[in-house]
């Protein structure tokens, strides 16, 4: 009987492969790999994260002065360390106001305290670790381009005491003499220009602060400080653009060729100057300092000293040249410490006759296109944004209530209705300067007069002029186009790593390893299933029986 059932037994035999890995039919193998795998992707993953999501932007600061005729102009501006093709889209933050550094030609030596207010807001507004490399530059326009012709030593020490205050700061100052200097009058048009397009869109990136949609064709930029006044646009044809007249700029790894051109003295504080002179020398006479004023209101009465009229640049040396004919009005006769009355007639006609003839729009032109005293000028093209002393002129007429933009028509009969008013309706009109309340007769009539007979606006293009003061908080003018070209030069920094490299390494490493044991795991599972599925019974060949 025994013998039989071993001999049953034997005559079937069950080939399994050994249960390594399986646990009541389950192959574990399986669940290892997943493991694995899942550890390696997380890995992975999270690295990734962190890498695009912890990493915290880099700023670079920049700050510049605009020391302008008037006052001087503190600008802090920042951006994201990456730059677009090499040039900073860059951001204004912060400014701040302070005295002009050419009236402080009779204290030459106190020129610093100008700016030291304004610097120890920027230390405010600039993280500490980035003082180091954050640059500093001051461009000294009209007003100290004036004071060189005219005092050249007292300029020269204005720049070096201001050169000493930046200097005790810690900001970024390794070149004073490039950093803090009197720019041109066609530098201070091409920055505007570069603002204003930057601003427009029409640079190839597109700022936060957006003026109009983007447009492909680029926008002039018209400018008038206290001093100067410029115009920068580019012309239909600028590689026809004689010498002197053109400026090359490479900003987002695009070439630009500009037209541009300063017009010294003819800002709105030294027109007006220039305009006194003018009425005094037409009225002259060697005991009378009263004198008629067709653009003042009538009924008014401003009295101006013989030296602030006469002991300027723009009315005494060789800028009075250009503007008058003679390096000097012949003004020995007159007593130097006589006051001048200007009596106001409100005569429209005459102001405007007044006006045109502080322009020379009959001089030689040696181009076959000039606006006015002989400076060549291709036809205005494009549009154009007006700002500084154009915005707030027309400001004061209202003409800028909710518009940028008006016809040359309200223009002309906003300054008509302004020139042929009394004291008693000039003076109730809302103003922040109520002191030149007599004087803005004749300062529209020098803006409308310059933008139609000097540059060739008409009723045909005027509507391409869109008068603006800032885009949102960001101020319209050159200093911002000039941090914007200073960023060329400017390296770039990118956002560090939050995983130190080495540590990195090692992770990618570890995780990488985790995939290949997951692929070493699964292949191995893989056997185990075909070796399950190869499972059966196999017959045993008899022996015989005993």
């Amino acid at each position: 009987m025994e013998q039989d059932e071993v001999s049953e037994q034997s005559a079937v035999n069950v080939k399994q492969k050994p249960d390594v890995g399986v646990i009541s039919g389950c192959n574990y193998w399986w669940l290892l790999a997943a493991v694995s795998l899942f550890i390696s992707a997380a890995g992975f993953v999270t690295i990734g994260v962190v890498e695009v999501f912890g990493k915290k932007d880099v700023y670079v600061y920049g700050i510049v002065f605009d020391a302008g005729s008037t006052h001087t102009s503190m600008y802090v501006y920042n951006w994201k360390g990456g730059k677009v093709n090499g040039t900073a889209e860059v951001s204004q933050i912060h400014s701040c106001k302070a005295t002009a550094l050419s009236k402080y030609e009779t204290r030459p030596l106190h020129a610093g305290n100008a700016l030291a207010g304004c610097l120890n807001q920027a230390m405010q507004w600039i993280p500490s670790e980035d003082y180091m490399n954050t640059q500093v530059y001051l461009g000294a326009t009209a007003g100290m381009r004036l004071l060189n012709a005219s005092n050249p030593d007292a300029s020269k020490i204005i720049l070096h005491v201001v050169r000493e205050k930046i200097m005790s700061y810690p900001f970024g100052f390794s070149n004073p003499n490039k950093q803090a200097r009197i720019i041109s009058g066609e530098e201070e048009g091409t920055f505007s220009w570069v603002t204003v397009n930057y601003f427009a869109g029409t640079l190839g990136v597109k700022p936060v602060d957006q003026l109009a949609a983007p447009t492909p064709i680029t926008h002039g930029a018209l400018d008038m400080g206290g001093a100067s006044t410029q115009i920068t646009f580019t012309p239909e044809k600028p590689e026809s653009l004689p010498s002197g007249y053109s400026n090359q700029l490479r900003l987002y790894g695009v070439n630009h060729t500009v037209y541009t051109h300063s017009y010294l003295c003819y800002g709105i504080n030294e027109g007006l100057r220039r305009f006194q002179a003018n009425l005094v020398m037409d009225q002259r006479n060697t005991t009378n300092t009263t004198i008629a004023n067709p653009c003042g209101p009538k009924g008014v009465v401003e009295t101006v000293p013989h030296d602030e009229v006469f002991e300027a640049p723009c009315t005494k040396g060789p800028h009075a040249l250009e503007a008058f004919g003679s390096e000097i009005y012949p003004t020995s006769y007159m007593d130097s410490n006589s006051n001048y009355s200007f009596v106001g007639e409100s005569d429209s006609e005459k102001c405007e006759q007044q006006t045109q003839n502080l322009f020379n729009f009959t001089q030689r032109c040696d181009f076959p296109s000039c606006s006015f005293n002989g400076v060549y000028q291709p036809a205005v093209a494009g549009d154009f944004y007006a700002f500084s002393s154009y915005f707030y002129q027309v400001q004061f007429l209202n003409l800028t209530d909710g518009n940028e933009t008006f016809s040359l028509e309200q223009f002309r009969n906003a300054v008509t209705v302004l020139c042929n008013s009394s004291w008693d309706e000039v003076k109730t009109m809302k103003t922040d300067y109520s002191a030149a309340l007599p004087w803005y007769c004749f300062e529209t009539s020098f803006v409308l007069t310059i933008l139609t007979r000097g540059y060739g606006f008409n009723a045909s293009n005027w509507d391409s002029i869109s008068f603006k003061e800032k885009v949102n908080s960001a101020s319209l003018g050159w200093a911002l186009g000039f941090m914007i070209n200073a960023s060329n030069l400017i390296p770039a920094d990118y956002p560090e790593s939050p995983l130190p490299i080495l540590t990195m390494v090692l992770l990618l490493i570890l995780f990488f390893l985790f995939l290949v044991i997951s692929v070493g795991f699964a292949y191995y599972a893989i056997q185990i299933r075909k070796a399950l599925q190869n499972q059966g019974y196999e017959r045993i060949g008899s022996y015989g029986t005993v």
